[in-house]
């Protein structure tokens, strides 16, 4: 399921800018299996290429800074790579997340490990943006 060239792709193209976090992972807490594949997947090619990705698992030691934290780190990112799934434009968290990076012009790139929204909906993601912006989200 996981692309290893695309990551590649994906890891080289990450903008050279001087920040903590080259990647931000968004992703819904239903696809954890799937994101924890993608850390994988990233933690070889950091044996070959420097950077370092925020995956809020790791990053995270208790609820309480779950919040301040995650906005944080969205914002000391180059990337977002939003996991796009049904679950994850289901999830209020995600869209605020590829919202809050928006508004701050870190780039964000979508990866769809969803077959079925692969068919349904290719523009998703600009959807939640556009939308976003007429929205209050609080």
């Amino acid at each position: 399921m996981l692309n290893s060239k695309l990551f590649a792709t994906f890891v080289l193209s990450i903008p050279l800018l001087t920040m903590k976090y080259d990647i931000f992972i968004s992703y819904s807490r239903k696809d954890i299996e799937i994101a924890k594949k993608l850390c994988a997947v990233l933690d070889e090619f950091k044996k070959y290429y420097a950077f370092k990705y925020f995956f809020d698992t790791s990053e995270i030691k208790s609820y309480e800074e779950y919040l301040e934290r995650i906005s944080q780190a969205i914002s000391e990112s180059k990337t977002l790579l939003f996991l796009a799934s049904q679950n994850s434009y289901d999830s209020k968290f995600c869209v605020k997340e590829l919202l809050f990076a928006d508004n701050r012009d870190i780039h964000i790139h979508k990866y769809c490990i969803d077959d079925l929204l692969k068919k349904k909906s290719r523009n998703k993601v600009v959807e939640i943006l556009w939308c976003g912006r007429l929205i209050d989200w609080k």
